[in-house]
């Protein structure tokens, strides 16, 4: 495919418009050799690579410490964390790349009402938990975010933990009333 520049020229008395014709298409040895570009474009994304690498096991340690979260080691990739602020003691996170488990186990579910009881759950899950959800696991409440790990940053699990010890504090009286109701 060719294409046609006009340029225009200013040769004195007159102006000259000359029709230009140029190939759009590079030769064999262009193509292969890297222009500037090229070569500034790889290095972007060279350096994106780098600025979202993974998250690792020590960098989510690191980020607990930053934020002050007391948490103890329960095995490779697994710790439990304390939300003083929240008085809650079990949040426990898992590293399952390519997410980051949150979950708390909150309670047995009722033996009685638990139409009701189930319906609560989902009505806060829809209104009143930005981060996470209330979930049913063996017969117990649990409560359970996901962060991935690709991208995560301090700000991102601190606010997930925050969100989980907030929403334990909140409502745990609440749902335990079920069982004094029974």
């Amino acid at each position: 495919m060719k294409t046609e520049k006009y340029l225009l020229t200013q040769n004195p008395p007159c102006a000259i418009i000359k029709k230009e014709t140029q190939s759009s298409l590079p030769d064999e040895e262009s193509a292969r050799r890297p222009t500037k570009r090229r070569q500034q474009s790889h290095n972007a994304r060279q350096r994106a690579r780098r600025r979202f690498a993974m998250v690792t096991q020590h960098d989510i340690e690191i980020y607990l410490d930053d934020c002050g979260f007391p948490f103890e080691v329960v095995s490779e990739g697994i710790w439990r964390v304390e939300s003083p602020d929240n008085n809650v003691t079990n949040i426990i996170l898992s590293y399952q790349e390519p997410i980051l488990l949150l979950r708390v186990n909150l309670m047995n579910i009722p033996d009685t009402k638990r139409e009701t009881f189930y319906e609560r759950l989902l009505c806060l899950n829809a209104t009143d938990i930005p981060h996470g959800a209330f979930g049913i696991e063996d017969e117990r409440v649990v409560l359970i975010d996901t962060l991935q790990v690709e991208n995560l940053d301090r700000n991102e699990l601190q606010a997930s933990i925050d969100s989980l010890g907030f929403t334990v504090a909140q409502y745990y009286n609440e749902l335990k009333a079920y069982f004094r109701a029974s």
